[in-house]
C-alpha cells in the first residue's frame, strides 16, 4: 500500500504530546493518544526509494550509469535514515502547484501524518534539532 493513496493526517504542533528517539506522541481531536514510529518511517522511506520504480527512475534519469551506481545510491539512501519531509515556508505541491500551508512535517507514515506549525507553542526548529541532532533521524528540506 502506498501513502499517496491515502489522504494525509493533518495536526497542529499544539497537538504533540512527546518526542523521545522511538517515536512521536500526539492527541487527536477526540482525545485518542496515537504515535510516529520513526523506524516504521524509516522503513516506509526506505521501501519508496529502493523500490523496483525507483531504480527503474534512477536508470531512466542517469544515463550511461550502471546497475553498480543504483547500489552505491542505496548505501546512501540507508545512511541518510530518512523519517518525514519538512518544509519551513509552509508550501505544499500538488500536481505540479503550490499552495500556501503553514510550516509542517510529512512523516512517512500511512497514511501520511502532518504537522502543521504556527508561530507558537512548539517550534519546528525544536522538533528537528530533537529529531535530527539528539536522535540521529534526518528530514528531507522540500523549501
Amino acid at each position: 500500500m502506498t501513502t499517496e493513496k491515502l489522504p494525509p493526517i493533518v495536526i497542529s504542533h499544539s497537538q504533540i504530546k512527546s518526542i523521545t528517539c522511538e517515536g512521536l506522541v500526539y492527541v487527536d481531536s477526540d482525545g485518542g493518544e496515537h504515535i510516529v514510529n520513526f523506524e516504521d518511517c524509516y522503513q516506509n522511506y526506505l521501501a519508496r526509494r529502493l523500490s523496483d520504480e525507483a531504480f527503474e527512475y534512477f536508470l531512466k534519469h542517469n544515463p550511461g550509469m550502471l546497475d553498480g551506481d543504483f547500489e552505491k545510491y542505496s548505501a546512501r539512501v540507508k545512511k541518510f535514515k530518512c523519517v518525514a519531509d519538512r518544509n519551513v515556508l509552509g508550501l505544499r505541491f500538488r500536481d505540479g502547484k503550490s499552495e500556501s500551508a503553514l510550516p509542517y512535517f510529512r512523516f512517512y507514515t500511512v497514511p501520511p501524518t502532518i504537522i502543521e506549525f504556527s508561530t507558537q507553542g512548539i517550534k519546528l526548529g525544536e522538533v528537528r534539532t530533537k529529531l535530527e541532532s539528539e536522535c540521529g533521524w534526518r528530514t528531507f528540506d522540500l523549501t
